[in-house]
């Protein structure tokens, strides 16, 4: 079963979600229980967030800080493996999306001053690329888009004191507007 996990629409109209803490794997939403569980992928480590391009590439983000940053796998849907693992980001991911077939995602920074950064990732090279940043420890970013502007929502972090707040970014990282 799925413990709340994000999930996304593979191309083949499949969900694809966490199957257990290290393995990742499609549902058919056309069917319940076990029955709609197709083979999944394992990964190194335990998994969070997933985004799939219409591609069959899909990103899956994890939580654990190794001595080479925060890892994000890359995998390829269809043929059920994994491709490669990316380091060296700076910051546990607190939201994953694509948008135009390019992958973006947020973090929060585990250590003073809790740096919320916003990623783009680079797919020639498999580079993440920080294109905005905020220092807070009383936020964390949560990423939605519509047409070419992130809206980027900072829910409450370490704190519930906080008032809501609201930023515009468009795709390069720069801010628009901030509301609240």
């Amino acid at each position: 079963f799925i413990r709340n996990f994000p999930g996304d629409p593979s191309p083949g109209g499949s969900v694809w979600s966490r199957l257990d803490y290290t393995h990742i794997g499609a549902i058919n939403p056309g069917t319940s229980g076990t029955a709609g569980r197709q083979a999944g992928i394992k990964l190194p480590f335990r998994t969070y967030m997933i985004t799939i391009l219409s591609t069959g590439t899909g990103y899956v983000s994890h939580q654990i800080l190794t001595d080479k940053g925060f890892p994000l796998s890359m995998v390829d849907i269809q043929k059920k493996k994994l491709l490669r693992i990316i380091y060296h980001i700076r910051g546990i991911v607190t939201d994953l999306i694509h948008v135009n077939e390019i992958v973006y995602f947020s973090t929060y920074g585990v250590r003073p001053p809790y740096t919320l950064r916003i990623y783009r990732l680079i797919q020639s090279d498999d580079r993440a690329k920080e294109i905005y940043r905020q220092e807070s420890a009383d936020y964390k970013f949560k990423l939605a888009a519509f047409e070419d502007i992130l809206y980027v929502p900072l829910l409450p972090g370490r704190t519930i004191t906080t008032e809501p707040e609201m930023k515009l970014i468009d795709l390069s990282g720069n801010m628009i507007a901030g509301l609240g």
